[in-house]
This record gives C-alpha cells, structure tokens and sequence, in this order.
C-alpha cells in the first residue's frame, strides 16, 4: 500500500490501482467461520485479457493477526484510522479494513444484524450460473461473492419471485430466487437456496420494501423458522470489536463519511451490473442510463395509469 494507490501481485498479473477508484467496500464473514471476505468495487475495472473485473475480492484468515505491523503515517492520520505506529494482536482483516477506509475515504459495509440465516450467519449459501456463492442481504443491497461478485441495489430492483414455491415445494428441499432489475427484461437467477432459509427471506425482503410477484400464489405463509431470529450458534462471526467504524452500525450500507463525495449514494443508482462489460460500453449506459432515468420512470407510471 502506498500514499496515492495500491498494488496487487500475482503469478500472471500486476496491477497497480489508486484508491480514488475504489467506489465501495464490504467486509464479509464466510459461513466456514474460517474466512472474511474483503471486497473491493472499483469505479474503472481492471483488464485481464478480454475480461473486466469491477469488484476485487481478498480472502483473510479470520484468526490471523499482524504482529510487528509498521504503519507508515503520520501521527493525526493513525489518530483517524484508530491505529498505532507500530501494531500487534490485531487481526489482519480488521487492520487491512482501517487502512482502506482511511485511505479511501469510504465506509467499510458489515452484514445487516437483520438478517440471519439457518446457520446464524448473514448470507444464504446459493449459485448463480452454475458458480457456486453466497448472497448477502445487506441493508441497501443484494451481493452475490464470490464468483462474479454481483451487487444489486435495493433501489434498483423491480420485483423478485420466489420459484419451487408452489405445490412442487413440499417435494423439494431447495428454491430458486429470481430479481428483476429496472430497466432489464431477464432476471438474475440465484438457484438452489436451501428451504430452510424460505420463509427468513421473505420477511426479510417484505421489510425492506421490495415486491414479491408471486407471494400471494404460493399459497405459503410465514410460518416460524426453524430457530429463533434473535439467536446465533456458537463461533457467529461478529466484526464489530475488530472492525470500528466511524459510524457505529455495523449493518450499513455506503453513507457519507467525512471527506466521502455527497452523491456517491445517487451515482450508485446507476451502476451497471458487474459482468464482463467493457470500460467504455459501462460508461456510455451509465451516461444513456443517467439522462433518461426520470422520463423512463415517468413514462411507465403514465402507462399504468392508462391501464
């Protein structure tokens, strides 16, 4: 890490990437209890080969901790990121989400504590074009890691449908979740979810304001999940302790910190979705996308009120 940017060394890669491209940052807790997943979202992707990679993601060892961690800044900038001179006993993860987050000036987003799964974690164990993930439901936001990383703001969604949610869901021990974003004719299909996180996501979602297309058929109501919302089994991850924030919430999304652009929150409405789309296509949607956003709006409410 250096004063203006950072570098990332591979066998078959070297990049070198400023801070002022990160857009946003997650730090995510994987249900192995082993890992943390540290998420990168970058305004300008990074190339290899023909492939652009919007997100970048660094798997930690959730119990490694730094010792003799030398720290080279001044003493009001370690004062600003919480950090000493010189820093030992911390963990790696934590550490690494300070310096990012004093150095990018951006807010490092923990799991939403409204969300629990079956296993007490924040995520749902699914897969999406036959990669295996976990999508987080954040407070703002879905994020599919890690393999395409996918991130789909709550802003952005037009509905969501529940499938294997008829009468073909008793017979089946998994469902399938689809979200329709504005402005996209084909869903993002997030397979094989495991019934037993049925009904959490539901309420979940219903709180969070999003329509569900198909609830009312399914003929499925809530019911009682198989464990106390409120409970976590032993060993849950909580990066709370570890990871201090400015903003003491730990389950939200990107908001404005000190020195963070005002309108990062209204510029996020408009991101693409983060598949292998290149540089220059991205900007010309994200242009197109921006001028013609309140009158494509304006329009479909004028359509449905004719209908």
């Amino acid at each position: 890490m250096f004063r203006s940017s950072f570098k990332l060394r591979g066998k078959s890669f070297d990049y070198t990437i400023k801070y002022m491209n990160v857009s946003r940052m997650f730090m995510l807790p994987k249900p192995d209890s082993v890992h943390v997943s540290f998420v990168l979202g970058l305004d300008q992707p990074v190339r290899q080969g023909n492939t652009a990679y919007s997100f970048l993601v660094m798997q930690y060892d959730k119990e490694r901790e730094v010792d003799d961690f030398a720290i080279n800044l001044d003493d009001e900038e370690l004062e600003k990121c919480k950090l000493q001179k010189v820093v030992n006993g911390e963990k790696l993860y934590a550490v690494m989400g300070q310096l990012f987050k004093h150095m990018t000036g951006k807010n490092v987003v923990t799991p939403c504590q409204d969300f629990k799964a079956s296993n007490g974690y924040n995520c749902v164990r699914c897969s999406h074009k036959a990669n295996d993930g976990f999508l987080y439901p954040l407070k703002k936001s879905f994020l599919f890691v890690n393999k395409p990383v996918m991130w789909i703001r709550y802003d952005d969604v037009l509905a969501v449908e529940f499938s294997r949610a008829d009468s073909g869901f008793t017979q089946t021990r998994y469902f399938d979740l689809k979200i329709y974003r504005k402005g996209e004719g084909q869903p993002h299909d997030f397979q094989q979810m495991d019934r037993s996180e049925y009904n959490g996501l539901i309420e979940f979602i219903q709180k969070a304001g999003i329509r569900i297309r198909n609830l009312e058929g399914s003929g499925l109501g809530l019911g009682k999940r198989s464990r106390d919302d409120g409970s976590s089994p032993d060993g849950s991850p909580d990066l709370g302790d570890d990871l201090p924030s400015e903003d003491e919430s730990d389950d939200e999304d990107y908001e404005d910190a000190g020195g963070a652009d005002s309108s990062s929150d209204e510029d996020d409405a408009d991101e693409e979705d983060e598949d292998a789309a290149s540089d220059d296509e991205k900007e010309k949607k994200h242009k197109h996308k921006h001028r013609h956003h309140h009158h494509h709006h304006s329009h479909k409410k004028e359509k449905k009120r004719k209908s």
